[in-house]
């Protein structure tokens, strides 16, 4: 009876850790050293400013998965996360810079604003790797729908008004729910146990 409830209980648990594992993410990411400088003072609209972005997961962009596969890990609901993150230098306070995703369809999303820097100076940017304190902001992303991906490249894009700011770095980040080699194994071994004492009566 021991001998039975050890065996059970390492099929229950070899099953339960393969659920867990199969679900581990792992997150691929592209970031792209833009370092352009936007000059216009009155405005510019989303034609004048973008840059294309490869889709991290998929073969092109380094990762693991064909198109179709990704197309079918977004179907499946295997696409935990995408984020994009911008880097500028000397976005003043006040002045408005909207970011865009162009998807497949040559649909446009609205991302949001992108943050202005903290500084209340007129220094002004410094091209390349250099900012002034309090120049460079971050701004992340994360209400990007993996949809939006589907298909390369990925189109980015940027209008507002404002002085000349710097456009520093991009990074596209996409987080996969994805079965891994060792959680497949493991569940191939919990099946495997759960069936050999399901055939001898055992449970």
């Amino acid at each position: 009876m021991k001998r039975i409830s050890l065996l059970l209980a390492i099929s229950v648990l070899a099953v339960l850790a393969v659920t867990n594992l199969a679900m581990a993410n792992m997150t691929y990411t592209e970031t792209i050293n833009i370092y352009r400088v936007q000059t216009y003072d009155s405005g510019f609209d989303r034609g004048s400013f973008y840059w294309f972005h490869q889709n991290p997961a998929e073969i092109s962009g380094g990762g693991p998965m064909t198109p179709e596969q990704y197309e079918a890990a977004v179907l499946a609901g295997n696409i935990a996360d995408v984020t994009l993150t911008i880097v500028l230098d000397d976005l003043n306070q006040g002045d408005t810079v909207e970011a865009w995703i162009l998807d497949q369809q040559n649909d446009m999303h609205f991302l949001g604003l992108l943050e202005p820097m903290t500084a209340s100076d007129s220094l002004g940017y410094k091209s390349g790797e250099q900012a002034y304190p309090g120049h460079r902001s971050t701004t992340i992303f994360d209400n990007i729908g993996p949809a939006w991906l589907d298909g390369l490249p990925v189109k980015v894009h940027l209008a507002g008004n404002s002085g000349p700011i710097e456009i520093e770095t991009s990074t596209l980040s996409v987080t996969t729910m994805l079965p891994t080699p060792g959680a497949i194994l493991l569940g191939s071994v919990g099946v495997i146990l759960v069936g050999w004492l399901c055939r001898r009566g055992r449970i």
